[in-house]
């Protein structure tokens, strides 16, 4: 074997154990996950229905500031095609 087909060995080599050792970390975490969610719940919770169900006050008040703002300009709106249409 030439020097260069042995480091791509090894590197091959060294991608797949390190693959098997992220796929073992994440069924760990995954599990860790699951352990936690059954203690504060009490039963499996989906992560995704969970997150579904939280609001985030911040987009609440963003969400409402965009209507506030929707508002006011067709207020002005309407005022200006009142001035308009007035001459």
């Amino acid at each position: 074997m030439t020097e260069l087909a042995r480091e791509d060995r090894q590197k091959c080599v060294g991608l797949v154990r390190e693959k098997r050792l992220n796929t073992e970390r994440i069924e760990d975490l995954r599990e860790r996950v699951r352990i936690m969610l059954e203690k504060k719940f009490g039963r499996q919770v989906s992560i995704a229905k969970l997150e579904s169900l939280i609001i985030n006050p911040y987009m609440v008040e963003l969400h409402q500031d965009q209507h506030d703002f929707a508002v006011a300009c067709a207020k002005e709106l309407k005022e200006w095609n009142v001035r308009a249409f007035r001459w």
